[in-house]
């Protein structure tokens, strides 16, 4: 049986817009997958190499390193999740 680990951490690491449009199902630079629900979103990041950084949402990028050195692509953000250090924090 394939099973998985992932970490989970608070919503407030992403910002509104953000969660907006990950709610909207939008294309978002740096997430191959996602998937809303009553507390949050399961999200999968690509690590496919940018060509341009830029395309990146801050808060993206930022999720998208921090699991990529943990070797995670897939990470839950929830309203209950943990709050990491390092990590931008939004009030919204």
């Amino acid at each position: 049986m394939w099973t998985i680990t992932l970490p989970v951490v608070t919503t407030a690491h992403i910002s509104r817009a953000t969660c907006v449009a990950l709610e909207n199902r939008a294309a978002i630079a740096g997430v191959m997958e996602s998937a809303s629900y009553s507390h949050g979103f399961f999200v999968r990041f690509n690590f496919e190499p940018i060509d341009d950084m830029a395309k990146l949402l801050p808060d993206i990028a930022a999720l998208r390193c921090w699991a990529l050195r943990r070797k995670h692509d897939w990470v839950r953000i929830d309203a209950d999740g943990d709050e990491v250090d390092g990590l931008p924090k939004f009030d919204w």
